[in-house]
């Protein structure tokens, strides 16, 4: 389970750099975090001048090789 702390060290790795951002639906809150701090606390959002892409993928069976 990811906590404040994980979110945070993330947000610091990211920070100043270019960079491309995976994440999974139980992890996203990454980005929330970031827009509610632009908000309400007048932080710098990472992710506000980019582009924002969503997938689902899934694996409905097994390949034999």
């Amino acid at each position: 389970m990811y906590r404040l702390k994980n979110y945070c060290e993330v947000l610091h790795v990211l920070n100043n750099r270019n960079f491309i951002f995976f994440t999974s639906v139980k992890k996203s809150s990454l980005i929330e975090l970031t827009d509610w701090a632009e908000h309400n606390l007048n932080a710098d959002n990472l992710f506000k001048n980019c582009v924002i892409s969503t997938a689902n993928s899934h694996c409905s069976g097994v390949a034999n090789l």
